[in-house]
């Protein structure tokens, strides 16, 4: 494949011999040279090269600096192995056996327009992979949010679901068609502090989505738009909420009645990080599971794991607290595991709470 590639003199420093153009296009890449990712992956960073995948945007290891036209805009993809292989090192240093491997690379370009056509094509030579891959794309974190490459959904979908596992966006702004292509096709999928241009109900809500796992880490503002989305989904079964911020007020309300009482939930593991909650709010959102028809693990936890004393409730709160949490389990069958933090629990009433629990684990 070495006739798809030829050397690039910058014009700024000729001595820089590492630079290669991409002469043919990705899709020679795969059907020509029979590439998939990982010879891409190893063409770029075993052996230190620049990639120039276009005219502005080139592929580098994450450990290299970009061109300087190139600095406010980097993707770096992030990549792991989804199915583990015995005996496979998950690092360079060899030690972790049986582990994903894990790798990263930079995509780099003045801007998104410029980066499209080379994520539209490593998402093409992704398809091709022969070990599924749990994948990765992060942007610098910046308000407002870089905008995310617009990929042709034909490419997107040809990747995802087979080729990517699980797909991962993070501190991206999104449009419509690509949140649209991926929840048709993925069914792991993550939100990292990412925003979506024009809301979430065409994606999640859809018959077409194919989102089991659902995994969002956002700005209050943000999670506010999602809630009705999230009461309308009827294929997440797996909600993993990092929400660093209070569990209050109105919108918190909302999300108890629309997203947890909805009817059409199907929803079997809840987790919940939260930078704290009142009591009122607690009662509230146990109350709000007590009909829920599939649920059956539920975790409760801090998003920020300092050592504190405001959190460590006195006796009568840690009492009222804990007989919600036992209310919850003789109101609702389906659950079998709770785990919230120890310190704010009465360990007599867990007591209770923990033999109604195992005797359903043992039926």
């Amino acid at each position: 494949m070495a006739e798809l590639f030829t050397p690039k003199q910058l014009e700024d420093d000729p001595e820089e011999d590492w630079h290669f153009y991409l002469t043919g296009s990705f899709a020679d890449l795969a059907t020509k040279g029979g590439w998939t990712f990982e010879e891409l992956f190893a063409y770029v960073d075993e052996d230190g090269r620049v990639a120039w995948t276009g005219d502005e945007c080139c592929v580098l290891p994450t450990d290299m600096d970009p061109p300087e036209h190139h600095e406010s805009y980097t993707i770096t993809m992030m990549i792991e192995d989804a199915v583990v292989m015995s005996g496979a090192d998950g690092d360079d240093d060899g030690n972790d056996k049986d582990k994903p491997k894990k790798r990263k690379l930079s995509i780099t370009a003045p801007n998104s327009e410029h980066a499209a056509s080379t994520i539209e094509g490593i998402f093409l030579l992704c398809a091709r992979n022969q070990t599924p891959l749990n994948v990765a794309f992060k942007l610098f974190a910046t308000n407002p949010r870089q905008k995310f490459p617009t990929v042709s959904k034909e490419a997107m979908q040809a990747a995802v679901g087979d080729g990517i596992q699980s797909l991962s966006f993070q501190f991206c702004a999104l449009d419509q068609t690509t949140i649209q292509a991926v929840s048709e096709k993925i069914g792991d999928l993550e939100l990292r502090q990412s925003v979506v241009d024009g809301g979430w109900e065409a994606s999640l809500s859809s018959e077409s989505s194919a989102i089991s796992t659902l995994k969002l880490s956002c700005t209050q503002p943000e999670f506010v738009k999602i809630i009705p989305s999230l009461g309308s989904s009827q294929k997440v079964e797996t909600l993993e909420l990092l929400l660093h911020f209070w569990l209050q007020g109105d919108w918190f309300r909302q999300f108890c009645n629309d997203a947890l009482k909805s009817s059409k939930s199907k929803i079997k593991s809840l987790t919940i990080s939260y930078l704290d909650i009142n009591d009122d709010g607690w009662s509230m959102l146990l109350e709000s599971l007590h009909h829920h028809p599939t649920l059956e693990t539920l975790d409760l936890c801090f998003t920020e794991k300092f050592v504190d004393t405001f959190r460590r409730l006195d006796a009568e709160r840690r009492t009222k607290r804990t007989e919600a949490v036992l209310k919850l389990v003789e109101a609702n069958a389906t659950i079998k595991t709770i785990v919230w933090p120890d310190f704010q629990q009465d360990a007599e009433i867990m007591k209770d709470v923990t033999a109604k629990l195992e005797q359903r684990i043992l039926k």
